[in-house]
């Protein structure tokens, strides 16, 4: 898993700026995923605050930030899988 993380910081060799802001949002999501799952429960409030934290301080639309964690929710399932 770590090594999952580590690959979502490493930047490629050439990359556009949106390229680089969507990886580094990606990683952020999901840093925060793994906080909230570390006690191994997953509540609606736990999801509600990590939209409400993304949408405030990457300023995205609330969609934007659903599709956002659930392409690091994915990332993170692949790596422990």
């Amino acid at each position: 898993m770590i090594a999952a993380l580590r690959k979502l910081f490493e930047a490629p060799t050439q990359e556009s700026e949106a390229d680089r802001q969507q990886r580094t949002r990606l990683a952020a999501a999901a840093l925060l995923i793994e906080t909230a799952r570390a006690d191994f429960t997953q509540e609606a409030s736990e999801q509600a605050a990590l939209e409400h934290l993304l949408t405030s301080s990457l300023q995205l639309e609330p969609a934007a930030v659903r599709e956002l964690l659930e392409a690091a929710s994915s990332r993170l399932d692949e790596s422990t899988s």
